[in-house]
């Protein structure tokens, strides 16, 4: 990919960006004559955050895939040979460090840079710290310890890497993402990066191809709206691609991920998969061997992604704007179209009328405020109904824990000696206390991955993302009740102001107050906050109307599948106590090693004061509080402040038709004339957005 590649694309952007700019800002000039001008958020800060993102000619593609599956490795070929030699890199080296355990720590952003550069972001610090490229070489990997792991990169945020290599030049940015499946943190880390990317590329591995975690994670990915994105299966150990294994990538990718056909030789380029050998590219790339690269199958990916960024690139750039920019300009008309019929009332007959209402904006106000006391409800019966499940858990282990245990042989007593078998009944006290450790250890080593399961099963299944979304599906069912019907006592106080809309019938219309409560709410629950989901972002949300109906029940198997896991821990020292005062009967068979440890590992020992694991659904309790906690404050947060705003523009149409009243007859229709020119304006900017969204669409 050349720089005359890099250079069209830029043009190509900068002539839609030239398009749509000018209309944005009369927009936001519109907007401007009907909210006060000290307002910090409001529709024109919010358009014209939506016109400097725009301006923005980044594009970001994120690479994501199971740890291991070879991101880093399949990264460094598509960044390609380096336009000139680097002296910190090693001989023939790559820009990032790959290893044959998890490499990539943290998110890392790879942007186009004449000079290597590297920079990091701390949490809770918008400034960037300048780091050679000698330390992030040696430093930035995966601690292999996750406790030394999480003291290394426990404030950290982000690294971007500034390389001087050719596709990013083209103002493509690249993210490596930690790999999922492998630690809760670094899942946590490419959970709310999908929220930033435009694109992505999945990572899969050819020998453990998409298993069920990886499948619902992209699931998970498309329903929550990014949906352009291309799978790349890496050939592990340069794996030849016949046709059993074109058949069950199909099956995978298409049948089961898509509730596709079911393969019958069909090619999987047009489901954009696309067969890599990885490691086979990149030597190529590094050692500038065209044939090499090109039987690897990165020629051909390479060429895809090209077509993509020169096509489509600038429709999916522009799309996540014009959807925010359009829904804040209906705002402005429905506040415009409300004021026009308003100024035909009579000044005695409005401030009448406006003494009548006044009881009633006060109860719409109140309603308003019992919105807390709805969440703080759901908040408690969610509490509830989750501590109460993992009660429930632990008598169901408790009950299946002899049975679980039964099936697995205790290794001494089945080594293929019978003299062992014959020797258990006459062990020591500390022999058998050491096959009883070992029972208990695996006894515990199954509790832990019920645990686990209940804590991490998608929420069509029974477990804690199950009892989540359904918390939050009631919660936002009865906020919706709430919402609407605020909405249709403000529309009550304007039909008895005198407000008709048959009079000025909307041209722009926008989404209802629910729709956009309910993605202020999502935008805070993924992104912290309120205002990302109708402003695009630095790197560009899909935009509201793209994605509305999208329930946040959706995405709270996201958010917390990766959550940290429940602390079910008791150290091997406490075990080994455990153990040692177990008070053995006559015989020391395989059936009561097993019984004597599972009960002591389950009620403890009341001798020493231990307490075993019935003492963990008590202390689970803070834990599981505090997960939801987080997410019912998030999404609170977003609510309250996009209703609050709501509000405070009904109020404000209100008070400025109040003082609208008091003008004479001639300021009255200089006024209706002004305000009927300004929704001309907005039906004909919104035309123009959609126009150039289309013509951008059939490029």
């Amino acid at each position: 990919m050349g720089s005359t590649f890099a250079e069209q694309l830029k043009e190509r952007t900068e002539e839609y960006t030239r398009r749509m700019g000018p209309t944005l800002d009369e927009l936001a000039r519109t907007a401007s004559y009907y909210e006060p001008a000290n307002q910090q958020v409001g529709r024109v800060a919010k358009l014209r955050e939506i016109r400097a993102n725009l301006q923005n000619d980044t594009f970001r593609v994120i690479v994501i895939g199971r740890f291991k599956n070879g991101k880093s490795t399949f990264l460094n070929a598509l960044l390609g040979k380096l336009t000139h030699p680097i002296p910190e890199l090693p001989a023939g080296g790559a820009p990032l460090p790959t290893s044959d355990m998890p490499c990539t720590p943290t998110l890392t952003s790879i942007v186009y840079q004449n000079q290597p550069s590297v920079r990091l972001q701390r949490k809770g610090n918008s400034s960037w710290e300048k780091k050679s490229l000698s330390w992030y070489l040696n430093k930035a990997r995966v601690v292999a310890d996750s406790e030394e792991h999480k003291k290394a990169f426990a404030d950290i945020l982000q690294f971007e890497l500034g390389f001087p290599v050719e596709l990013c030049q083209a103002g493509v940015i690249l993210i490596d993402s930690p790999g999922t499946d492998d630690d809760p943190d670094r899942n946590a880390i490419t959970d709310e990066a999908l929220f930033d990317a435009d694109a992505a590329i999945v990572l899969f591995r050819s020998d453990v191809l998409a298993g069920m975690q990886e499948l619902a994670y992209v699931k998970t990915m498309i329903d929550i709206g990014l949906k352009r994105y291309f799978s790349v299966v890496n050939l592990w150990d340069a794996k030849p691609i016949d046709e059993q294994l074109k058949g069950f990538t199909w099956d995978k990718l298409v049948t089961q991920l898509k509730g596709g056909p079911r393969y019958s030789d069909q090619n999987l380029e047009s489901e954009d998969i696309y067969f890599v050998d990885a490691q086979s590219g990149l030597q190529g790339k590094l050692t500038n061997d065209p044939r090499l690269v090109n039987s690897s199958g990165l020629t051909q990916f390479e060429q895809r992604l090209r077509t993509f960024l020169d096509n489509d690139r600038r429709f999916v750039h522009i799309e996540r704007f014009v959807a925010g920019a359009i829904s804040e300009a209906s705002a402005v008309a429905e506040h415009i179209a409300k004021r026009i019929p308003l100024l035909e009332v009579e000044q005695q007959q409005f401030q009448a009328r406006y003494q009548e209402i006044l009881p009633q904006l006060e109860q719409i106000r109140a309603r308003g405020r019992r919105l807390s006391q709805i969440f703080a409800r759901h908040r408690r019966e969610c509490k509830q109904e989750l501590q109460d499940s993992f009660v429930q858990l632990f008598v169901q282990i408790r009950q299946d824990l002899p049975a679980e245990l039964k099936s697995w042989e205790i290794p001494y007593l089945h080594g293929g000696n019978m003299m062992q078998n014959a020797l258990a009944q006459v062990l020591a006290p500390h022999q058998r206390n050491k096959l009883a450790k070992e029972a208990m250890e695996k006894a515990f080593e199954i509790v832990r991955q019920k645990v686990a399961a209940w804590q991490q099963a998608p929420a069509s299944e029974p477990g804690a993302n199950q009892i989540m979304s359904r918390a939050i599906e009631r919660l936002m069912a009865e906020v919706s009740q709430e919402v609407a019907a605020i909405e249709s006592a403000y529309d009550q106080v304007s039909f008895h102001l005198g407000w008709d809309p048959q009079k000025i019938p909307l041209i722009v219309k926008g989404p209802h107050w629910m729709e956009r409560v309910s993605a202020a709410g999502l935008a805070a629950l993924l992104t912290g906050s309120p205002d990302y989901i109708f402003t695009g972002g630095t790197g560009g949300f899909k935009g509201l109307g793209r994605d509305v109906a999208v329930r946040l029940a959706v995405v709270i198997p996201l958010v917390l599948l990766h959550a940290p896991l429940l602390p079910v821990v008791i150290p091997a020292g406490v075990i080994a106590g455990l153990v040692g005062n177990i008070i053995w009967g006559a015989s020391a068979l395989e059936k009561e090693i097993k019984d004597k440890a599972i009960h002591t590992l389950v009620y403890g020992d009341p001798k020493s004061g231990t307490e075993g694991l019935r003492a963990e659904p008590e202390q689970a309790k803070p834990f599981l509080a505090e997960i939801v906690e987080q997410a019912f404050s998030k999404i609170e947060a977003g609510v309250t402040q996009e209703i609050d705003q709501l509000i405070k523009e009904e109020e404000r149409t209100i008070q400025a038709s109040l003082q609208d009243s008091a003008r004479s007859a001639e300021e009255k229709e200089k006024l209706k004339t002004q305000m009927k020119s300004h929704l001309e304006t907005i039906a004909r900017s919104c035309t123009m957005l959609k126009d150039a969204l289309n013509a951008a669409k059939q490029v």
